[in-house]
């Protein structure tokens, strides 16, 4: 099923929202294949993935890696997909 914003909106309140977070395409895979309603990579990619102790290490450029690994050049191969980074304003160098 394509995933859209107006289908997250008509989950609420009728049904819970699922989320999860994946870092990889094969937990992406497992997500989607679960049936999950949205798949996250969240900037604690850094905590989680790459060892920083919090996520406030984790740049712009770092989210943009970890979710094109779930992403082709044509097409997001899970597009429930969202890229989450609340933390991170600024590029790498900036």
């Amino acid at each position: 099923m394509k995933v859209t914003t107006k289908t997250i909106l008509q989950l609420k309140g009728q049904s819970p929202i699922v989320a999860l977070t994946a870092y990889d395409a094969l937990g992406a895979a497992l997500a989607d294949r679960a049936g999950i309603d949205l798949i996250l990579v969240g900037d604690s990619v850094g905590t989680t993935i790459l060892g920083f102790e919090t996520t406030v290490p984790v740049t712009l450029d770092m989210m943009v890696h970890h979710t094109a690994g779930l992403c082709s050049s044509r097409t997001c191969l899970f597009p429930k997909l969202i890229a989450a980074a609340t933390g991170c304003s600024k590029p790498a160098g900036a």
